[in-house]
């Protein structure tokens, strides 16, 4: 199977996992167990693809490494084929230069005998018997005529042997060229072909890569999906503990029917409640600390307070900050601590609402009649409205 062929099954795969949809009107208990399902099964697609592409990049680096072995070899050859040239005009020139040389000895030779026999000189073979003096001398004479003829032509032999001797070199190397041309040719029959293997895995490892990149972003709307089906169970257990926690409550006191803990201060009544601090925390660094996070995101179910978070999670992340563990949902927040009086109140201190439409609310008071809180999914994390922007049932000290 081609890789091309092999790319094209895996994307059609991953297709066929991204096609799953969440089912339209399904409650966030479905909707979470569909998202981790398709989660899952996209994570899944994710790793097979990893692990393709990683046979794909395993395969570029061997050929990569072939390719390197061939272009190492291709140089090596060049190199040899440009010193076998220097060395074929090297050999052409030595010879045009020993076939002169042979050429002048050949001809100054011919010149030598034809004056040695032709003409009457001191140098001639018949002079040197005329005119010697004796035997002695005519021997001594033809002796060197002999030599002289002698030097001649084992210099011509030495000259013709030069010159065969490049000839054949000039032939060896015109062999040896014709040779390492053809093994040239061959490296650069094997480039092209890694060359084009290689632009095939490529183009395969870039395909992967796409489809890694559309799975995973796939993934993360699956997992935004079932985070925010997760903050709506627990928004639905708030609301369900939040009713259940308003029918336990006993009903009475003042403030157009608000409910009032047991234990709990009757501020509307009630002075003077002002309990000493049970911790070494301060209220106002309390305060100080929860005011940074005003214009953040509301989010049911939120515990993070810089991407989200309830009421109830406010508070409880901005005690939880300073070492205080507190209760998570909003009217369990008027069992905690001690009871503080309206006119006692403090910056730090606790105060928790009676339900509306039956979800309690529950802010920190930061002085000067105002709260700091996670108002609503509209207003996020504010800090302008007055304290008793709605029916109290309690004001608590955690410090």
């Amino acid at each position: 199977m081609s890789l091309k062929k092999r790319a094209m099954i895996s994307f059609l795969a991953v297709g066929l996992a991204f096609s799953m949809p969440l089912q339209v009107g399904a409650t966030a208990t479905q909707k979470k167990n569909e998202a981790q399902q398709n989660l899952d099964s996209t994570n899944r697609q994710i790793q097979n693809l990893k692990e393709e592409e990683e046979q794909v990049q395993a395969q570029l680096s061997e050929k990569g490494k072939e390719l390197s072995d061939i272009l190492v070899n291709q140089e090596m050859v060049q190199l040899d084929i440009t010193n076998t040239e220097e060395a074929m005009k090297q050999a052409q020139a030595d010879l045009e230069v020993a076939q002169q040389k042979a050429d002048k000895q050949y001809a100054d030779m011919k010149l030598r005998i034809q004056f040695m026999y032709e003409n009457s000189t001191s140098d001639s073979f018949w002079t040197a018997i005329l005119e010697s003096k004796g035997i002695a001398d005519m021997l001594n004479r033809i002796e060197y005529v002999q030599k002289v003829e002698e030097t001649d032509r084992q210099m011509l032999e030495a000259y013709e042997s030069t010159v065969k001797e490049i000839e054949e070199l000039n032939l060896a190397l015109e062999e040896q060229h014709t040779q390492l041309t053809a093994l040239k040719e061959t490296y650069d029959a094997q480039q092209a072909q890694v060359e084009a293997i290689i632009g095939e895995l490529e183009a395969t490892a870039a395909n992967y890569e796409e489809q890694i990149a559309s799975a995973q972003e796939l993934a993360s709307s699956y997992k935004k999906a079932m985070e925010e089906a997760e903050t709506q169970i627990k928004a639905e257990e708030e609301r369900r503990r939040q009713e259940q926690l308003a029918q336990q409550q006993p009903q009475g006191g003042s403030g157009g029917g608000a409910s009032k803990p047991t234990g709990g201060s009757d501020f509307t009544g009630g002075s003077g409640v002002n309990p000493s601090p049970a911790t070494n925390v301060s209220g106002q660094d309390i305060v100080n600390y929860a005011l940074q996070f005003v214009g953040n995101p509301y989010v049911w179910g939120g515990n993070n307070l810089e991407t989200g978070v309830d009421c109830s999670g406010f508070v409880n992340q901005v005690y939880k900050h300073f070492g205080i563990n507190t209760v998570r949902y909003s009217l369990s927040f008027a069992y905690e601590g001690q009871a503080v009086s309206a006119d006692c109140m403090q910056p730090g201190d606790v105060i928790v609402y009676s339900p509306k439409n039956g979800i309690g609310h529950v802010g920190i008071y930061i002085g000067n009649g105002c709260i700091v809180e996670a108002q609503s999914t509209a207003a996020g994390i504010t800090s302008n409205r007055a304290w008793n922007c709605r029916d109290v049932i309690a004001i608590r000290r955690l410090i």
